[in-house]
């Protein structure tokens, strides 16, 4: 199938990697890693084709695994962000640093690693110690990758974690900003002695970020392509024997044939020399996949895939456009999703469809909250891509498809106590940047709110031996809904002797809230000798963090849900997601009043909502994006079906730790936020089960539906 935008030109695939061996050189005969190259347009841009730049703090490069020169497989890199973007988001970054985005890597890895594919895209490859580990530069004209040098001494640079170096520069502490700086450690151990009087005015720190990087000029600080510019320092005459044979070894521009043209002539090195990633770093190397699960929604829909991509893709993630050419080859001139458009029962097979796309991200977010036991936080078509494969067996039957989480690490670890010890809970909290579009509004409130003055009460129940918590309680007015297992912080007045053992500051998790009082445990960094003189009195700063666990992924859930179901020419994504936010606001702001239901209550409740914002009677509001209908009546039940589709949907966003899915006081297990997500999966799965057996077997290609169902039914997804 043609698409509305050519095929990218790709200059050059640069081999940076040998799989298996991250020892040994890109000239190995075997399977390594390739990434792919624009052609040299000049001005010094980026030369690498890139899926993903959007992101905050990575970049996604576009990749293919080949063996002998053939390519075998396309593949997504995954680097950190040379220079960090600033926040689009209203949550502050006050609590990301290098050290938080290291740990973020690791736990990235570890997610990806324990999932093992079940609901993730499959990792390939994690290079924490080979080439894309170190500081790498691509020459253009040269087309080959080395390590950027320190000028003054051609040694390769390495990314300084030395606070003490860094401080007697006057730059800030690796650990406490986003700045990065890249130095030669040899050269910074024999400071003082430089070889001749250019030593002394070459830069010594080089970085290519603006984040976090000191107002004030620093002269021993080059910034941005200087460092290319730097390396004419290299080739005074004055430098020794033994250092430019090093440098033969090294530097690559060291015998380029044009290294006139580049150091003694003008700024060419600057225009041609791009970083590959210029601090190095871990990198990440999954399965490449072609379709966000939004744009599949509009396949299964029946729409062209000019129709969903009409104008390609910016430079931002111009590496789509190649996954894509190879997709539109395979898929064809017909799209392959479901029956033709127009044929008996078309809107049912469409509803079936796209409810088992649905499913499967349920499926895909109970697995990730199994496997980390933390909430995801970005659930988002830009989180969610698919897998899609040709039938197997099956003449004329529709594609297949998995959709498969790849965005795992948007969550951001905080400490709620200075030296919290490993037995006081952990908030999660968004990391800054995230798509605001599919978060629940009480997000907002994730890293508390100013504190609120209130006096309490200590009462320990008379017992015998050491204790590790302290139950609370105070009467004041959290300055939003506080619930069962939310977070507490409590600045003590140093006035206080009897708490004095405690510490300062408390940490503690909400045990319960009855009107105006709330009910807490302080977790004591050790156990205490019981107290004979409690209870006590005393006043304190109180601060409370919301605790995020599944049901704000399933928040997001129902969002993609309605947007999958609802996009149609009569209803843009925008207005589907507003439509599902409007609805999910309103049934939990009626549920939370105070109204007990029973879940016939709810249902008849959600049936009025959803009636009061769509006419059901009127089918141009069908289940599918298409203009060449309308639907007949003999089309079957997929009105009434597409009627529970919402309403399951609305109960799943509407899923609190006080609310459950059938019933209003449901506890949820805190500690097992799968538990949620498990239930929110059995009801999509049955509402599948029940679409299927409504599915038209007697009509044309009844043997391949049957056939579909089969691999669709819970023993095939299982």
């Amino acid at each position: 199938m043609a698409l509305p935008f050519p095929a990218p030109e790709i200059d050059e695939w640069v081999p940076v990697a040998v799989l298996g061996d991250p020892r040994a050189t890109v000239q190995v005969w075997g399977p390594r890693l390739e990434l792919a190259a624009w052609p040299d347009l000049g001005g010094g841009g980026p030369s690498f084709v890139h899926l993903d730049l959007s992101g905050r703090f990575s970049q996604v490069l576009l990749g293919r695994i080949a063996a002998r020169g053939m390519p075998l497989q396309y593949v997504a890199v995954k680097l950190a962000r040379d220079n960090f973007r600033e926040t689009s988001s209203g949550l502050a970054a006050a609590h990301v640093d290098n050290a938080e985005l290291a740990a973020g890597w690791e736990r990235e890895k570890m997610t990806l690693a324990m999932l093992r594919g079940q609901g993730a895209v499959a990792m390939l490859l994690i290079d924490d110690g080979g080439p894309l580990a170190a500081p790498l530069v691509h020459c253009r004209h040269m087309r080959q990758t080395f390590r950027p040098i320190d000028p003054r001494t051609g040694q390769p640079l390495q990314l300084c974690r030395d606070p003490g170096v860094l401080e007697l520069t006057g730059l800030p502490h690796p650990e406490q900003s986003l700045a990065r700086y890249l130095y030669d450690p040899d050269a910074e151990l024999a400071a003082g002695e430089p070889d001749d009087g250019a030593s002394e005015t070459l830069p010594r720190f080089f970085t290519w970020s603006e984040i976090g990087s000191p107002a004030q000029r620093i002269p021993a600080l080059a910034q941005g392509r200087e460092i290319f510019r730097s390396w004419r320092a290299l080739f005074r005459p004055s430098l020794p024997a033994d250092a430019q044979g090093a440098l033969e070894r090294t530097f690559a521009c060291w015998t380029c044939p044009e290294q006139s043209a580049c150091y003694r002539q003008g700024e060419e090195a600057s225009a041609r020399l791009t970083p590959l990633t210029f601090y190095g770093g871990p990198a990440i190397v999954t399965e490449a996949l072609p379709l966000r699960v939004d744009e599949l929604a509009d396949l299964l829909g029946g729409a062209r895939l000019a129709d969903v991509f009409p104008a390609g893709f910016g430079p931002e993630a111009k590496g789509r456009e190649i996954l894509l050419h190879g997709f539109a080859a395979a898929v064809g001139e017909r799209p392959p999703w479901v029956v033709a458009r127009g044929a008996p029962g078309f809107a049912t097979e469409v509803l079936a469809r796209k409810l088992e796309l649905v499913h499967q991200i349920a499926r895909a977010l109970r697995s990730f909250h199994e496997s980390t036991s933390r909430p995801h936080l970005d659930l988002s078509p830009g989180s969610l891509m698919a897998r899609v494969t040709p039938p197997r067996g099956v003449v004329d039957a529709p594609w297949d498809f998995e959709v498969q989480l790849v965005d795992v690490g948007c969550q951001v670890r905080q400490r709620l106590a200075p030296r919290a010890p490993e037995t006081v809970p952990v908030a999660w909290l968004p990391a800054a940047g995230h798509d605001r579009q599919y978060a629940p509004e009480w997000l907002d409130d994730a890293e508390g709110r100013a504190p609120t003055r209130a006096r309490m009460t200590c009462n320990e129940p008379d017992k015998q031996g050491a204790i590790d918590r302290i139950r609370m309680r105070a009467e004041l007015t959290p300055p939003f809904e506080v619930q069962r297992g939310d977070f507490v912080r409590l600045r003590v007045d140093e006035g206080v002797p009897r708490l004095r053992e405690l510490g300062h500051d408390l940490v503690g998790t909400v045990m319960g809230v009855e009107g105006r009082l709330v009910r807490f445990e302080v977790h004591a960094g050790e156990p205490l000798a019981h107290r004979a003189d409690l209870p006590i009195h005393f006043d304190a700063d109180v601060t409370f963090f919301r605790r995020l666990h599944a049901p704000c992924d399933l928040h997001a859930l129902a969002l993609l849900g309605f947007r999958i179901l609802l996009t149609n020419e009569h209803l843009d994504p925008r207005a589907a997601l507003e439509l599902g936010r409007r609805l999910i606001a309103t049934l939990r702001h009626r549920i939370l009043e105070g109204q007990r239901r029973d879940a016939g209550s709810i249902e008849t409740m959600a049936r009025t909502l959803l009636r009061e914002q769509i006419d059901l009677a009127d089918r141009s509001h069908a289940v599918y994006f298409g203009t060449d209908r309308p639907l007949e009546p003999d089309d079957g039940p997929a009105p009434e079906l597409w009627d529970d589709a919402l309403l399951t949907l609305l109960r799943i966003g509407t899923f609190l730790p006080a609310y459950g899915v059938c019933q209003h006081h449901l506890d949820c297990d805190l500690d097992a936020p799968a538990t949620a997500s498990r239930r929110a999966e059995a009801l999509l799965r049955d509402l599948v089960d029940r679409v299927h057996a409504a599915l038209p077997w007697a009509r044309p290609r009844a043997q391949e539906l049957v056939e579909l169902c089969d691999l669709l039914s819970p023993e095939g997804l299982s």
